[in-house]
């Protein structure tokens, strides 16, 4: 069935792409100069509203997220109402920092729930996970699509071994691949079939990068790093 929340979703991150591009091409120094932001940059705003707000953006190698934080407590938000938060206009100016303690405070709300959920999950992380993220789902229904449309029982074997690393959920790259990869087929079982041979040289490709460590070696290579926050604003 169409869903139109997903196509408005769609929509309103092209709408921002394209203003973006817009931005790089009529003023490539300001387009620089935000892409070279240090980490941690903090910026205190007067809108009008939102006021005792903050959002934190956090990232790590295990995954980026933003938050909305007050006095009562934190919660995640997608990245599209997060930028009803984050977007200002050109005229807009920054005002000195007040209240430093409580925007520390929802900043260290924030990295806490993040360390919770993501890097302490990550690193007790096992086959049976649940947890999954969208990329990761998508990457193993192409993996399960795949062993559908083939009668190779080696190719079948090697996309079982595959699902098995995503579940593991010590590789980012590997699901963002096959997530790309699937893009290009769409679903379409039939091209998929047609081209059976290519996507068995690159499952196999991939078996045999991922495959040089034992488990143990990989999560012991997954190196979680320490979330760092990328940008936080608070609201006056």
């Amino acid at each position: 069935m169409f869903d139109s929340n997903v196509k408005d979703s769609i929509d309103k991150k092209i709408a921002l792409l394209r203003e973006v591009r817009e931005l790089y091409n009529s003023n490539r120094k300001l387009y620089h100069k935000i892409k070279a932001l240090p980490m941690k940059s903090r910026v205190m705003r007067d809108t009008g509203k939102h006021s005792g707000k903050s959002i934190i953006f956090v990232s790590s190698n295990v995954k980026t997220e933003f938050y909305l934080a007050t006095d009562i407590g934190v919660e995640a938000i997608d990245f599209l109402e997060a930028v009803k938060y984050l977007k200002a206009k050109p005229e807009e100016l920054p005002v000195p920092f007040s209240k430093e303690e409580q925007h520390y405070k929802h900043v260290n709300s924030a990295l806490t729930q993040y360390t919770t959920e993501y890097v302490e999950a990550a690193d007790t992380s096992s086959i049976n996970r649940t947890d999954l993220d969208k990329t990761s789902l998508e990457a193993n229904k192409f993996l399960r699509t795949i062993k559908q449309i083939t009668t190779d029982s080696e190719l079948k074997s090697q996309c079982d071994v595959l699902m098995g690393y995503i579940n593991e959920g010590i590789y980012a790259q590997l699901p963002r691949y096959l997530k790309a990869l699937s893009r290009e087929y769409k679903n379409d079982r039939t091209k998929m079939k047609q081209d059976e041979y290519s996507l068995q040289n690159k499952i196999s490709e991939l078996l045999s990068e991922y495959q040089t460590m034992n488990k143990e070696q990989r999560h012991d290579a997954q190196d979680i790093s320490n979330p760092q926050i990328i940008i936080s604003e608070s609201f006056k």
